[in-house]
């Protein structure tokens, strides 16, 4: 029979799955991000930064051209999902402005009517 903490535990895990709950009690990470591998990047990470810092506008998909002259392998969904895990993109600096002011449009008009 099963005691009151026991069903309280049993409830708190329900929806997860069973191979990360054996993974806790083993005494491993429940998280999946310290077991990731490295970067498929990481040789070419020197090269992005630098043509970055000549276009911060550069598109990803000239930049998987020029990877993959150089050996990249990876298709280009895996170079934009890396770019954006990594964060290599910098911001540029004449855009900046532009992201930090939400567009907004004031129109006069009495309380409560809609406007179409």
């Amino acid at each position: 029979m099963l005691t009151e903490e026991d069903d309280v535990e049993i409830h708190a895990l329900a929806g997860r799955d069973r191979k990360t709950i054996r993974r806790y009690l083993a005494g491993q990470s429940g998280s999946r991000r310290q077991d990731q591998a490295p970067s498929c990047l990481a040789p070419y990470r020197p090269y992005i930064a630098a043509r970055f810092v000549e276009d911060p506008h550069l598109l990803l998909s000239v930049l998987h051209r020029e990877l993959a002259a150089e050996g990249f392998d990876r298709c280009y969904s895996s170079l934009v999902k890396e770019v954006r895990r990594l964060e290599l993109r910098p911001i540029c600096p004449s855009c900046k402005h532009c992201r930090d002011k939400a567009p907004t449009v004031e129109i006069d008009h009495p309380a409560g009517e809609e406007i179409q």
